[in-house]
Parts: structure tokens; C-alpha cells; sequence
């Protein structure tokens, strides 16, 4: 299964929603028989320093969110 480029600038619009330190990051893409997982990467200023974010969105097989986790 691939997911469709309407599907992922969708997606990616919510992500940039809520999470807006990953604005401007474009996902990697992996596809499985009936999922597909997003994972947006970046590096964020913290008072203590830099540190990564990674979000990540598993979608079913029609491009719906189905699950949002992100690092700390």
C-alpha cells in the first residue's frame, strides 16, 4: 500500500497543528500491507539546549489517522 500525496500534505497539516516545531519537516514514509507510518524529525531549542522530536502517525489503509506518538 502507498499513500496518496493529498493524504500526506493532509496529515502533515495536522501534525504542523499540533506539534508546530515540526513546521517546514517533511515525513519519511514507510508502507506495510495495510498501515503506513509518517515519521517527522527535528531538532528543538529547549532552555537546557537542543534536543530531537520525532512524530510519528500510523494511518489505515484509506490514509486516516490512526494513531499520533511523539518523543520527549
Amino acid at each position: 500500500m502507498s499513500i496518496e500525496n493529498s493524504a500526506v500534505e493532509k496529515i502533515s497539516q495536522r501534525v504542523y497543528r499540533e506539534y508546530p516545531e515540526m513546521r517546514g519537516t517533511r515525513p519519511s514514509i514507510t508502507s506495510g500491507d495495510k498501515r503506513c507510518t509518517l515519521v517527522y524529525k527535528a531538532r528543538v531549542q529547549t532552555p537546557a539546549g537542543t534536543m530531537s522530536r520525532v512524530v510519528r502517525v500510523v494511518t489505515d489503509e484509506n490514509g486516516r489517522v490512526a494513531k499520533i506518538s511523539t518523543s520527549k
